[in-house]
């Protein structure tokens, strides 16, 4: 048995662990976290403007949107002008949060 203790901010962790199953600090693939989030963003968009288009379904999200990312709106066009608004938009987010996870797992 392995017994781990570590401090953050003033409280103690710790925990009792069997030999063969370590601690270990996950590390995240930055790019590919960041394309999967952006690929799922972007899916997310053109799905939402097409059920506001077809169903009228979260018309009032698509117009959110479509105040921050420019030509975004209930219509074909606007849903194919709205993806790549979305894409950079998750893709620089995703690398944002995996830098910073990767930063703060490490401690």
């Amino acid at each position: 048995m392995i017994y781990c203790r570590y401090t953050s901010a003033n409280i103690v962790y710790s925990a009792t662990v069997n030999e063969s199953f370590p601690i270990i600090a996950m590390k995240l693939d930055i790019k590919a976290f960041a394309l999967a989030l952006g690929l799922l963003w972007t899916a997310a968009i053109f799905i939402m403007a097409l059920l506001d288009m077809s169903l009228g379904f979260g018309s009032e999200w698509v117009a959110l949107v479509g105040t921050v990312y420019k030509g975004y709106g209930p219509n074909l066009q606007g849903a194919f002008i709205g993806m790549p608004w979305a894409f950079i938009d998750a893709f620089i987010g995703g690398l944002v949060f995996a830098w910073l996870y990767n930063k703060l797992a490490k401690q």
